[in-house]
């Protein structure tokens, strides 16, 4: 189970009716916005609802759209005690508060203060794309206690690109994942978040190494960069030190808090995929050494040994065995459906003649 509230998507609800159930009983209970469809497309919304702690999470997959804040909105939803955070991970959000205008794209984030009148619009990249952001609500009391200078950096364009990669990155491992559901946990996840804020907003009271989230999403990219480049031969730490613009150093501290090294790690993911392959009928024309080397190995010899220590048999045995069990499957489905088909239909709990 995880901690995702719940999740909304246009496609549940009828054509006529999508644009009207969005903006009642999310966009303006939730979000505190009143809406409006602004693009030629159908409207299609999905959002997913997260909530840690003294932080919620929205993360919003839709077509263009205009929203507003408006006195009545402030005054009667009780949603005056926190501070947004929008980060995008695809297309444009533009915001428009007091006399200031506010343009965030993937480069850049923004912080809005919830006490006043607002509004703007969000939309994709081209006209056939998605605008995808990430939405945070944080308790105003929170933030500022440890970002003390944040009420005066609301409008302003944050423009920390490491902080914005390490804020997104995590948020969206959050939202792919979740977090279990446990109140103690996701008090720590929602904590990570605004040490994620601090070190975004370059809050001079912030040390990296004394900043659980900070550490806790450079954590998460450096994994998140290993499930992406595994397959690579060659792949160092040096390199995935460079790529992360960490040192060595760190980059070995922070995996030694997940119990496995770069190369356990690397060695993880690579048989996971030459199994996959071994297993697959698709790939039966690829030879062994093929698989080895498409998986990220470049050495045939430390592939088998690594192969051997994790399954006791040879990649060719492991292969040869997945055949024979996938045949056996497929005569077992053939000889039931053979047995359905010759069964009489039943009517009215009789055969039919």
């Amino acid at each position: 189970m995880t901690n995702a509230a719940f999740i909304f998507s246009s496609t549940d609800f009828p054509d006529k009716d999508r644009v009207d159930i969005w903006r009642e009983m999310f966009a303006r209970k939730i979000a505190g916005f009143d809406v409006e469809h602004a693009d030629s497309r159908p409207f299609f919304n999905q959002t997913r609802f997260h909530s840690f702690g003294h932080v919620n999470l929205a993360a919003h997959t839709s077509t263009a759209v205009r929203f507003r804040r408006t006195r009545e909105l402030i005054t009667g939803d009780g949603l005056d005690d926190y501070l947004g955070l929008s980060v995008c991970v695809a297309g444009i959000w533009e915001v428009m508060q007091g006399q200031r205008r506010m343009l965030i794209n993937r480069s850049t984030a923004g912080l809005v203060d919830s006490t006043k009148v607002l509004d703007g619009g969000f939309g994709p990249d081209s006209p056939e794309g998605y605008q995808e952001l990430l939405s945070l609500r944080i308790s105003r009391s929170e933030l500022t206690k440890r970002v003390p200078k944040a009420e005066r950096l609301v409008m302003t364009p944050l423009c920390n690109s490491e902080g914005i990669e390490l804020l997104r990155n995590y948020l969206q491992m959050l939202d792919r994942g979740g977090v279990a559901q446990d109140p103690s946990l996701g008090e720590l996840v929602g904590n990570h978040i605004v040490d994620l804020i601090a070190f975004l907003c370059n809050d001079e009271v912030v040390k990296e190494s004394h900043s659980g989230g900070v550490r806790a999403a450079r954590q998460a990219a450096v994994i998140r960069y290993l499930e992406k480049h595994f397959s690579e031969p060659g792949l160092n730490a040096a390199q995935i030190a460079g790529e992360l613009r960490i040192s060595r150093r760190y980059l070995f501290d922070l995996l030694n808090e997940t119990g496995e090294s770069v190369t356990q790690i690397l060695n993880r993911l690579r048989i996971a995929r030459a199994c996959r392959l071994l297993a697959d009928p698709k790939f039966r024309h690829l030879d062994i050494a093929a698989i080895a080397f498409q998986s990220g190995f470049n050495d045939l010899s430390y592939f088998y040994r690594q192969f051997r220590q994790q399954f006791q048999e040879p990649p060719g045995a492991f292969r040869a065995r997945r055949a024979l069990q996938n045949n056996l499957d497929s005569q077992t489905t053939e000889a039931g459906n053979t047995e359905k088909s010759s069964l009489h239909p039943l009517t009215d709990g009789k055969p039919s003649s």
